[in-house]
């Protein structure tokens, strides 16, 4: 893929979606007290979502924002060396993640504020596990725009 605007937001949702079904099999499991989609709405509406269609529309403005954080980062990959990129994916992802939250307690973003310790590990891993698929996938597309398939006969 030539398009870095595209491909950083092709690799974001994909990450996005990932995190997403991770932060929500940990809300499941009563780990995380917070879904992803819950601080979007609080962000977008000010309060949780009350209905499905609420829930369904925070859910994809969440996953739209990893697209857009995916755009960063392809725009950042280039001027990085090429050695050590999950490692460097990783710490992009917790550095999101840090800065979000740390955006949500400067602003009295109640539902950051008050977050649980392990709401906010689980947080911090599903972020960094992010920050992991979407530097594969944006390999993975990088690698893909050197495709030539073969001319048919």
């Amino acid at each position: 893929m030539q398009n870095k605007f595209v491909s950083g937001y092709l690799a974001g949702v994909i990450a996005g979606v990932v995190m997403a079904a991770l932060n929500l099999i940990s809300f499941t499991l009563g780990i995380a007290k917070v879904r992803y989609l819950d601080i979007a709405a609080m962000v977008v509406w000010g309060d949780f979502p009350e209905s499905t269609r609420e829930e369904i529309f925070a859910q994809v403005f969440q996953i739209a924002i990893a697209g857009l954080i995916g755009i960063a980062f392809a725009y950042l990959l280039p001027k990085l060396e090429n050695s050590y990129l999950l490692l460097k994916g990783s710490t992009y992802g917790a550095a999101v993640w840090v800065t979000i939250h740390t955006l949500g307690t400067l602003f009295h973003i109640s539902i950051l504020e008050k977050s649980t310790p392990e709401t906010n590990l689980s947080h911090l891993v599903t972020a960094t596990i992010f920050g992991l698929v979407l530097t594969v996938v944006l390999a993975w597309l990088e690698s893909y725009k050197h495709y030539n398939p073969p001319n048919p006969p």
